[in-house]
């Protein structure tokens, strides 16, 4: 039985088993040059994830704002697979999409690179937040109703080919780079990915959908809200992204409810973070843990079979310590309404020790 969580966590013995359909690449891979695939198939077969996923059978589990109540069980140390509310979460984590290096796309912008291996995980990472919203702009909050049509037409635009039925491909994420000064290869902070992704929304879905960064950790409201507030007296949805640091070298023991807390909100998206120089789609909590989905895993680029489709379905949740994580990263939350913004404004206005200020 493999173990995930650290051996000081005794109250942790909860077990999910699944069999992870996307631990290794999809077979065969017959396109690509041999080294890019033998590369990409010797780093997947040292990241294959576990099959068994402890949780507590104690605690409640949060997914992008959503509650998952787990009854204790008498003469139970685990959480049954059988157990419904278990069952809930396993079906809403997998309607996520899963985001992860791709290998064999067309060349980049002004280089030869034809994989992310390496250095794209921030991308990776962010597009998965900025597809979580996008679904909810389009289907609502409620993770079991979301319609696998719709999934699909989503997950296109993210697809790694050029043009503009994929917006949100690496290729357009490096062509808006160059703006920063930043080329293929180049590792990218979470600051930066926002700003990118805040760029391309607007040429995209600027009508559905626009994106506000909350620079030096100031949300202001006027600015917002003349950013979604129409003249027909509608409100355009806004994706809320919050870079912070939150430390020195990790993550200080003050601020660990406050990210509980913070994704536990119904306006969560999820958070940009992880472990040092990785990045990691954080996107719920069971106490002192983090749930994510991990885009550290090579699969191909092409979207033309359901092998390949089956890769952008993440099936085994992962968990990090929250003691564990680089102090830096950027918290998501997307605003359908004027109350839904208003009322995370004044989550942030009444948390003690609050990290993010509002200003009028």
């Amino acid at each position: 039985m493999t173990q995930i969580i650290p051996s000081d966590s005794e109250s942790w013995l909860g077990v999910l088993t699944r069999t992870p359909a996307t631990s290794k690449p999809a077979e065969p891979l017959k396109s690509g040059t041999l080294f890019e695939t033998t590369k990409g198939r010797i780093y997947n077969f040292f990241k294959s994830p576990p099959k068994e996923v402890y949780f507590s059978n104690q605690l409640p589990i949060f997914l992008l704002g959503n509650s998952y109540s787990v009854t204790p069980q008498s003469g139970l140390g685990y959480i049954p697979h059988t157990n419904e509310a278990l069952r809930h979460f396993m079906n809403d984590f997998t309607q996520q999409i899963w985001i992860t290096y791709r290998s064999r796309f067309s060349p980049l912008v002004n280089s030869s690179l034809t994989s992310d291996l390496g250095w794209g995980c921030t991308i990776r990472s962010g597009q998965m937040m900025l597809a979580r919203a996008l679904l909810t702009v389009f289907q609502g909050r409620e993770l079991s109703k979301q319609n696998e049509e719709m999934r699909n037409m989503v997950l296109r635009w993210f697809v790694d080919k050029p043009g503009s039925s994929h917006p949100y491909s690496i290729h357009h994420v490096m062509e808006e780079a160059k703006a920063f000064g930043i080329k293929p290869g180049d590792w990218l902070s979470t600051s930066y990915i926002a700003r990118i992704l805040k760029n391309l929304v607007q040429k995209s879905h600027g009508p559905s959908m626009t994106v506000y960064l909350a620079d030096q950790m100031i949300i202001s409201k006027s600015q917002v809200l003349n950013m979604c507030e129409t003249a027909e007296g509608t409100f355009t949805p806004v994706l809320v992204v919050i870079p912070v640091r939150l430390g020195l070298s990790r993550v200080e023991e003050c601020y660990t409810s406050h990210i509980r807390l913070l994704l536990s909100m119904k306006q969560s998206v999820g958070i940009l973070g992880g472990r040092p120089n990785s990045c990691y789609y954080l996107a719920g909590s069971q106490e002192n843990f983090l749930i994510y989905l991990d885009p550290h895993y090579v699969h191909r680029a092409d979207f033309n079979t359901s092998d390949v489709l089956r890769t952008y379905r993440c099936e085994t949740p992962l968990l990090v310590p929250i003691k564990d994580l680089d102090p830096s990263m950027a918290f998501g939350f997307l605003c359908t309404s004027k109350h839904e913004f208003e009322h995370l404004c004044s989550k942030f206005s009444n948390l003690s020790d609050s990290f993010v200020s509002v200003t009028e």
